[in-house]
């Protein structure tokens, strides 16, 4: 438990994290280990929009929006996850990822799940606590910022990342892949 007031601020994403540390807790209880933070901006395109999937030049920019989700191992086999923004907790279970298509919500993160396990990351059961202060559907990655922070945030966590090297290349292609866009590095890298 957090015993002081912290601010998280990372590549210009800026969470309150004692009020996101003391919703976790309120939904997913006390655990063994700690709840640990992780977090992707949003991005705009100063020019190049579309074009990066075609072979073109393009000028993003990080925002100081973001997504940051709190995270902690839970000894099972399934992925909890919960927005702040959202009622309800969404479950994935790590032995069949692909039925975890037809979520209302956590589907991308179950996705990049699934990535992540087919690159040889050895995935434990975890609970997340997702919180953007991106706007969805507004152009500004949001869809990125939440694979991204679940892809840094399930490695992490994993039981093999000592043996297993992934760069930040490798986990940003992890949400692209998964959802099957035409959207090239630029989705993830910016």
């Amino acid at each position: 438990m957090l015993k002081f007031k912290q601010i998280l601020y990372d590549r210009g994403v800026n969470v309150e994290l004692t009020a996101l540390n003391e919703k976790f807790h309120s939904l997913f209880g006390a655990g063994s280990e700690d709840v640990r933070f992780f977090a992707a901006p949003g991005r705009v395109n100063l020019i190049g929009e579309h074009i990066d999937y075609c072979g073109g030049l393009v000028f993003p920019a990080a925002l100081t929006l973001g997504c940051t989700v709190a995270a902690r191992r839970n000894g099972s086999r399934k992925l909890r996850m919960a927005a702040t923004d959202l009622n309800g907790i969404f479950e994935a279970d790590l032995d069949r990822l692909d039925d975890a298509k037809s979520l209302k919500w956590g589907n991308y993160q179950a996705g990049v799940a699934k990535e992540l396990a087919q690159l040889g990351v050895t995935l434990c059961g975890a609970d997340l606590l997702f919180d953007s202060t991106l706007p969805y559907g507004s152009g500004l990655s949001s869809s990125a910022a939440i694979e991204l922070s679940t892809a840094v945030a399930l490695y992490a966590l994993s039981e093999n990342r000592g043996s297993i090297a992934l760069d930040n290349v490798q986990l940003s292609l992890a949400g692209q892949i998964l959802i099957g866009l035409q959207s090239r590095i630029l989705r993830h890298r910016s």
